[in-house]
């Protein structure tokens, strides 16, 4: 086969980018990084090292790579650093704040984003490994693909009783909301995030706010500071979280059931 040839089969047989591992090996690679090196930065190489490899082989730069499609791992140049994302989940003030970074984390590669957005709120096609080959997937690696996604959805409990959430995806500039929705199977309280500015003259583009939603929309919103993130994680508000979802609950169902019987009764009229 001449060069030429070798060149376009390699070229047509590229898949798209995709992470090589599920978001649980890499939360798992991630500990192991930050146990043997700290923060950062350090090099690929030193990284593989870390991940038990005894060079950087084609299996290790996999790893690192998924890390950083996971956005656990920031690349500058050759360096790399652990993200706030990763922070977030290895070294939580709350478990709502984890949940919430790990849910960020199952949706930040391209592809997975994409999926999301274009199956969210129904079940997985059956025939999800032949739309991924349209997508850019070689057929080599499409079973693995949808491996890693259904894996990872799962882990994030994104995909709940067979179906996928449809999460509002923050964009690249973070200027959208960093929403994550949960599946109406899932608990009543989620803690949710937002880059919308709160109302007391604080700039665009700070750390994002705790929001704590309810039934029937009833939502708290807290700004996040130290002070906040401190009290949260020692549990103090925990009692007006409580009292609140009991609210929530009493008098929005209250509301639909009466909804409900208006419905019926204009029904019947």
């Amino acid at each position: 086969m001449s060069e030429e040839k070798e060149k376009t089969k390699q070229t047509k047989d590229r898949s798209v980018a995709y992470p090589g591992v599920t978001l649980s090996e890499a939360i798992d690679f991630t500990a192991k990084l930050r146990d043997s090196l700290g923060k950062g930065p350090y090099s690929r190489d030193e990284a593989a090292k870390a991940l038990g490899h005894s060079k950087l082989t084609g299996p290790a730069a996999r790893k690192v790579a998924a890390l950083v499609h996971y956005g656990l791992l920031e690349r500058s140049g050759n360096a790399y650093s652990q993200s706030q994302l990763s922070q977030d989940i290895l070294k939580p003030v709350s478990d709502e704040l984890k949940n919430v970074a790990i849910k960020k984390a199952a949706i930040r590669p391209r592809l997975f984003q994409k999926l999301c957005q274009k199956f969210g709120g129904q079940a997985l096609p059956s025939m999800l490994q032949n739309i991924l080959i349209r997508e850019g997937i070689s057929e080599g690696a499409a079973d693995e693909v949808v491996r890693i996604f259904t894996e990872t959805m799962k882990f994030s409990e994104l995909l709940v009783n067979g179906v996928l959430t449809k999460p509002v995806i923050e964009d690249e500039n973070g200027d959208g909301a960093a929403e994550i929705q949960t599946h109406p199977s899932a608990s009543k309280i989620t803690l949710q995030t937002s880059k919308h500015p709160s109302p007391v003259n604080r700039p665009a583009g700070n750390d994002d706010d705790f929001v704590f939603e309810f039934t029937g929309g009833v939502r708290l919103l807290i700004p996040r500071t130290k002070k906040t993130s401190e009290a949260i994680a020692d549990g103090e508000l925990k009692e007006t979280r409580t009292a609140l979802s009991a609210f929530a609950s009493k008098h929005m169902q209250e509301e639909e059931t009466k909804n409900e019987v208006t419905n019926l009764e204009d029904e019947n009229a």
